[in-house]
């Protein structure tokens, strides 16, 4: 079983975070300690695993525990954050709410130092980016149900003796065009309204 343990709160500095920030802390540099402090029954094995053998069932590895443990990489602790100070506890910034917007959360935390220039602009571009997935998505979406609603007159044609599975694949493939046509009318109308 995988998981992870995190703190409630940490210090970055004079500020203190909270529990939902430290999750965004990666946990990637693998925890080891001196061999006196290994708990009786355990081993370390290669590979950065904790061993025993104490839950075994029989001479095959049935039962046998292997742990490892990673934590944040203390040889590199500088760390940015960005949100609203709320004396000396840094939290969420709630967006006034506008038209089509509940008030969105502006958060974020970022391993290493960065300038607030350079941290709006990855956190642009990782928005762009999401923008445009969920725009295609959207299109392909729409063509799809578009092609599904004309796939009637395919299985028409297909009923047509001698020659309906040569029409059935020809309709197909005209309504699978066709579908096009709209579903790029309603993403971009739909894209646009939400874009004003």
């Amino acid at each position: 079983k995988t998981g992870a343990r995190y703190a409630e709160t940490a210090d970055v500095g004079p500020f203190t975070i909270p529990h939902s920030f430290v999750q965004q802390v990666p946990l990637t540099t693998p925890v080891t300690t001196k061999l006196n402090d290994i708990p009786y029954g355990w081993k370390f094995s290669s590979g950065g695993y904790y061993i025993s053998d104490k839950w075994k069932a029989s001479t095959t590895s049935l039962g046998q525990v292997r742990v490892s443990f990673y934590g944040n990489d203390w040889a590199h602790p500088a760390t940015t954050v960005l949100g609203q100070n709320n004396h000396g506890t840094i939290g969420p910034w709630k967006a006034s709410a506008t038209w089509l917007c509940s008030g969105s959360l502006v958060w974020d935390l970022s391993m290493g130092v960065f300038t607030v220039d350079s941290t709006f602009t990855d956190l642009e571009t990782q928005a762009a980016m999401l923008t445009w997935l969920l725009r295609l998505l959207g299109f392909g979406l729409l063509w799809c149900a578009f092609a599904m609603m004309l796939s009637p007159f395919e299985v028409m044609a297909d009923c047509i003796p001698c020659c309906g599975p040569c029409l059935g694949d020809i309709v197909e493939k005209l309504t699978c065009a066709i579908s096009c046509f709209p579903a790029c009318t309603c993403s971009l109308g739909l894209i646009g309204i939400f874009w004003v």
